[in-house]
């Protein structure tokens, strides 16, 4: 594919589990970034919400949509919460449908 020109219509949906600074972050950001910059809609739904790099793929121009998922409480806590957050993912890439 040649990213060297915008492709209107065009959506990429990544999919991570937080936007903590990290290696894989960091590269995600760059590329998302890069993306948006070449006219492709983005949007990274992070299962945590928050994280240091959001603001700076946010003011990128993707769109940042968060699962809702934190690993504090007990094993069912988190199982339920981890549910939830799936099916957050299920619903929005249904309606953004990348």
């Amino acid at each position: 594919m040649d990213f060297r020109r915008n492709v209107p219509g065009k959506t990429v949906l990544f999919v991570i589990g937080s936007l903590d600074k990290g290696g894989a972050e960091s590269q995600l950001g760059m590329l998302a970034s890069e993306l948006a910059r070449k006219g492709i809609a983005v949007s990274v739904f992070s299962l945590e919400s928050g994280g240091l790099l959001r603001q700076q793929i946010e003011s990128s121009g993707c769109k940042v949509v968060d699962g809702g998922y934190h690993t504090r409480g007990t094993l069912l806590q988190r199982v339920l919460r981890l549910s939830r957050a799936f099916w957050r993912l299920i619903r929005y890439a249904r309606d953004y449908r990348p």
